[in-house]
């Protein structure tokens, strides 16, 4: 609970603008799913986020707590390890990897290539695999709701082990410092049990941000991460 209110304290004091930042499980992204940003060239970025009382892998209940680093080996290329604790079960290490090929043009999304857990031993039991298209939707959303729209954008995906099948995220640039975001996800054997997350994500200084999110609406989850260089 104390945890929470820094979080919210922090989100009412802090302005800064939020760019590409490290999803909870390490690769540049939403909530559990990835997106087409990546590290920028040459920096790195670093995080840990907590799961809180989530049925991992069919097991009971537990709190998961997931530390993360990643690197922009080029302009379009990200790579970087994850380090899944499951309390009293041990940790396991993941090797993430990430390439956005084409760029977003006026008509055409990002498309991009990544894996998840390369060698299947830390968040499934197989290398998870993924193609994704992202777009920005600001325009339709506009024609939509026939009123200005805040900066939308949307992503949708498919992959193999953690995603198994099809995903989706939507992230809402609600102002500068604050993005609102929403996916849904298969999970695969590491939640075994599709999912719809919702989360927060606030931009307290340049890199510097705070994640707050509920996984299914059924766990809290929150992090923090900074993406820079030296």
């Amino acid at each position: 609970m104390r945890v929470i209110w820094v979080i919210a304290i922090l989100m009412i004091a802090g302005v800064s603008v939020i760019q590409a930042a490290p999803s909870y499980l390490g690769p540049s992204g939403v909530i559990l799913t990835p997106d087409e940003k990546t590290v920028p060239h040459k920096q790195f970025g670093i995080g840990y986020h907590m799961i809180s009382n989530i049925d991992f892998r069919g097991d009971d209940n537990r709190d998961l707590n997931i530390f993360h680093n990643e690197y922009g080996l080029t302009p379009s290329i990200e790579i970087g390890p994850t380090i899944v604790d499951q309390q009293d079960n041990g940790s396991d290490l993941a090797i993430n990897g990430k390439w956005r090929f084409m760029d977003e043009t006026a008509k055409i999304p990002a498309i991009a290539v990544g894996v998840l857990d390369a060698s299947g031993n830390a968040i499934d039991d197989n290398a998870s695999f993924y193609l994704l298209f992202s777009k920005n939707l600001t325009r339709t959303a506009t024609e939509v709701a026939k009123t200005p729209s805040k900066p939308l954008r949307g992503t949708i995906g498919v992959g193999s082990g953690f995603f198994d099948g099809i995903f989706a995220s939507l992230d809402w640039t609600y102002n500068p410092q604050l993005s609102v975001m929403a996916e849904i996800v298969n999970g695969g054997d590491f939640f075994d049990n599709t999912m719809v997350n919702a989360g927060l994500r606030y931009s307290i200084s340049s890199g510097l941000r705070l994640d707050l999110a509920t996984i299914d609406f059924d766990s809290i989850a929150f992090g923090i991460s900074y993406t820079g260089g030296f």
